[in-house]
């Protein structure tokens, strides 16, 4: 694991991607900081235990949080570009550690998702590709321990991921609604979720499609730990996660988790798999538009 950075490609496109995700949800939510974060809110959010527990000034942060808000957007451009590296992305898990603990009621499975992805980033070599400036190499003994650190970020991304399956297909296993066959039913019927549900409309399924759909769920979420790890089932596992979170993204309306979550499956394939699809992807785009241009 020293000898080279194993998930160089695919680690910078995450490293955009986080980043690029990040500034969408700063720019939707921008109208909604002041009564977020500020101390002028009309409801009454209080900052997570962590704020007590290092003895930070609550207070004094929610006063000048347009100062942070700020400073995680220069952070989120600059991370972007690959400059400043690692100590820019740890300056950024910080300052967005910061802002998502201002109050203990905002956070979603996708700003839980992105702060680990943003931790485990702050310690890999995601700067091999996609930045503004080429970085130097260091000496070998440094750049062994530089490759090491990063293909235990990777790999702990991976096994994260793998664990928040499990721990998901497990709960469910033990409640009674998906125990029964019936969670579709009951979230198809929710009008806080369900688009189908909009104006309390009743949805009528089946029983047959329920029971397929809550169990299959299960047993994807059960079964992805091991075989998102064999070469021989990753494609197929990957391709019915996938849509499990597209309809989680457009029946469930639970949009933020679904991206973040999918964006990660790149770092189960290897270096050479992850740059030759690109290559694929870049050379049909290549003759898209080359065919667009000879029509016009």
């Amino acid at each position: 694991m020293q000898e080279s950075n194993e998930k160089a490609f695919y680690l910078a496109v995450l490293r955009v991607l986080v980043s690029l995700w990040l500034l969408k949800e700063m720019i939707f939510r921008w109208p909604a900081f002041d009564v977020l974060y500020s101390n002028h809110s009309f409801l009454q959010l209080n900052p997570t235990q962590y704020f007590s527990f290092f003895r930070l000034n609550a207070g004094f942060l929610r006063e000048h949080y347009m100062v942070l808000v700020s400073i995680c957007m220069c952070l989120l451009v600059f991370n972007l570009l690959g400059i400043g590296r690692n100590i820019v992305s740890l300056l950024l898990f910080i300052c967005f550690t910061l802002l998502y603990n201002f109050n203990n009621m905002f956070t979603n499975g996708g700003d839980e998702m992105s702060m680990l992805l943003l931790f485990y980033l702050s310690f890999a070599n995601s700067f091999s590709f996609f930045t503004l400036f080429k970085r130097k190499p260091w000496l070998p003994q440094t750049e062994k321990v530089y490759n090491l650190l990063s293909n235990l970020a990777a790999y702990s991304i991976m096994i994260n991921l793998c664990l928040i399956y499990f721990i998901a297909g497990m709960y469910k296993l033990m409640h009674p609604y998906w125990q029964t066959g019936t969670a579709i039913y009951y979230f198809a019927n929710y009008e806080r979720f369900s688009v189908f549900a909009a104006g309390g409309k009743f949805v009528a399924v089946p029983l047959l499609l329920s029971n397929l759909f809550t169990y299959g769920t299960i047993l994807l979420e059960l079964g992805f730990p091991v075989l998102a790890w064999h070469k021989k089932y990753r494609n197929i596992i990957f391709s019915l996660m996938l849509v499990m979170h597209l309809c989680i993204y457009f029946f469930l309306m639970i949009y933020g988790m679904t991206v973040i979550f999918i964006i990660q499956y790149g770092l189960f394939y290897s270096n050479r798999e992850v740059m030759l699809a690109a290559g694929k992807v870049k050379l049909f785009f290549s003759k898209l538009f080359n065919l667009v241009k000879v029509k016009a």
